[in-house]
């Protein structure tokens, strides 16, 4: 895999969320690494969650079908989890494909984008100038800090 240009955002000052425009994909059955139709979505990125997540909404817009169901622990204990497969690219521009990604309950994004996805690049958050910068970049770079 060749390094793709690295997505860059400038928050111009410091915020306590990072987010992000993503694309999300109905995977074509033949051929999953293409999308038979995708809808643009705002995505919060949560190093805390091991797997990503999407809204009602986004299930309703792109009329996806549950493929099972698993139980996932959040903030308030345990519950069953609808899961579904997506295509999901992000503004790095590289789309991760046949992602499984549970429904979950959200009220400002409809994606969260968790450690499922950020494994596989680096990703940085910088807080200086008084302002937050969020650095994603796949695949990630061979030297270490």
């Amino acid at each position: 895999m060749n390094v793709q240009n690295p997505m860059a955002i400038d928050f111009g000052s410091i915020v306590t969320q990072i987010t992000s425009d993503c694309t999300i994909g109905v995977p074509d059955v033949e051929h999953p690494s293409e999308s038979c139709h995708e809808n643009n979505y705002t995505a919060i990125w949560d190093t805390g969650a091991r797997m990503s997540s999407i809204s009602k909404r986004v299930v309703d817009d792109l009329g996806l079908e549950p493929i099972g169901a698993i139980p996932v622990e959040g903030v308030h204990g345990e519950k069953s989890a609808n899961v579904y497969m997506i295509n999901i690219t992000p503004p790095v521009g590289i789309k991760f494909f046949a992602i499984f990604v549970t429904e979950a309950q959200m009220t400002s994004v409809d994606v969260l984008i968790g450690m499922d996805i950020i494994k596989y690049g680096d990703f940085l958050i910088a807080n200086g100038d008084n302002k937050t910068v969020m650095r994603f970049q796949v695949p990630p770079m061979n030297s270490k800090l």
